[in-house]
């Protein structure tokens, strides 16, 4: 606490909104409560370990392809006064040997992911869930953490709309309940709060993001920075090209680039690019986006194809119209008066009668970042309401 450093541990505690005894048992020891469990040891004696490296192991190298109930059955031969109930134990160790020794598996990618690398953070607008207090409906957001490798989710409800507040307080609430930090945190680097503040007010949330991410010991990441524009060849100028070139290429450039060097380091990874539905198909009036994404898209087979022999797979999502915060504002930007018409425009363009949510494309990212994806790489996936079939 940093009262404690001037004040006694009552005035301190007061002062922190906690008891008197909570003062002194965090000044007694200020470990976190998950960190004071004791590592639950083996209750029974391990009833293989007289067998399991002088005879078992051997058999498992001899006959790679052995069931348990084999094992089983050629020790209870050896052994005729050993228990038929520790099969289930026997099966359990059987498995977690051939992981780690046993014969190659028939897969292209051998990457350790280590639990806990990557922690995400994003927000979602949770109106449509009807939640109201004394019959008054409640308008919030939900921020969402998740860890990539073991599916740990934490939520907070958010009272007003996305800010640099609001994302330390669901990470550090988020963090709590977790009882530690990953490596690297990703986030969409809070776009809606983001995008109405001037140079030097993008600038300054910046620092205080980094500075949120040193202080936890984290490394911030991300790779879907984009832009948009309405146009055709003919009304887009070069410097509509440019911007949108320098934000939508440039920006996936630079952080792909950036993340092989430390992926080449470390024996392997994975890049998830976001690219679009717009560089499958032809879109009305989304001629330099289309473009940009569509170098998105190239950009990702090629990294794939250069890197497959170094354990690095990369991918791309490719999203119809998704509802964000970033859509509702430039419909009531451009289309004042005219926002539910429009959105239900937006909602018709895909045959499933709806935009996609964020929560649709991260459970897809989730996928392809993890290990059950470990055969798939150089792919674009459309996630677009079905658009390219209809």
């Amino acid at each position: 606490m940093s009262y404690r450093q001037t004040r006694s541990p009552e005035a301190a505690a007061a002062k922190a909104e906690f008891s008197t005894a909570t003062g002194y048992r965090i000044e007694n020891d200020p470990r976190l409560p998950s960190q004071k469990k004791e590592p639950r040891g083996r209750r029974r004696p391990d009833p293989l370990a007289p067998y399991w490296d002088a005879e078992i192991v051997p058999i498992l190298k001899a006959a790679p392809g052995i069931r348990a109930i084999g094992v089983l059955g050629e020790l209870r031969r050896r052994h005729p006064d050993l228990s038929r109930g520790i099969r289930r134990t026997l099966e359990r160790r059987i498995a977690a040997w051939r992981a780690l020794h046993g014969p190659e598996q028939d897969v292209i990618f051998r990457q350790e992911h280590a639990p806990g690398r990557l922690g995400l953070s994003d927000f979602t607008d949770a109106n449509a869930l009807g939640v109201s207090i004394a019959g008054e409906p409640l308008d919030h957001r939900l921020y969402h953490f998740r860890l990539a490798f073991s599916g740990f989710e934490h939520a907070h409800v958010v009272l007003g709309g996305e800010s640099f507040v609001a994302l330390a307080e669901g990470l550090q609430s988020a963090l709590w309940a977790l009882g530690g930090v990953p490596t690297e945190h990703r986030s969409d680097s809070l776009s809606a709060a983001f995008r109405n503040l001037n140079a030097d007010a993008q600038a300054d949330l910046t620092q205080r993001y980094q500075g949120l991410m040193r202080h936890y010991g984290m490394e911030p990441s991300r790779n879907n920075a984009g832009i948009a524009h309405v146009g055709t060849v003919e009304t887009t100028s070069e410097a509509d090209l440019d911007r949108l070139f320098d934000v939508n290429v440039k920006g996936v450039f630079h952080c792909a680039r950036a993340a092989l060097s430390r992926m080449l380091r470390q024996g392997g990874g994975v890049i998830l690019n976001m690219a679009s539905i717009a560089s499958l198909i032809g879109i009305p009036e989304r001629f330099a986006y289309s473009m940009s994404k569509g170098a998105v898209h190239t950009m990702t087979m090629s990294i794939a194809v250069d890197y497959v022999k170094r354990n690095i797979r990369c991918n791309c999502i490719c999203p119809a119209r998704i509802h964000t915060p970033f859509v509702d504002q430039y419909v009531a930007q451009h289309y004042a008066g005219r926002e539910q018409e429009v959105l239900q425009q937006l909602s018709a363009y895909q045959p499933i009668g709806r935009m996609g949510t964020p929560a649709e494309v991260a459970s897809l990212a989730l996928y392809l970042c993890s290990e059950e994806a470990s055969f798939v790489t150089g792919q674009a996936y459309p996630i677009d309401g079905g658009v390219l079939v209809a």
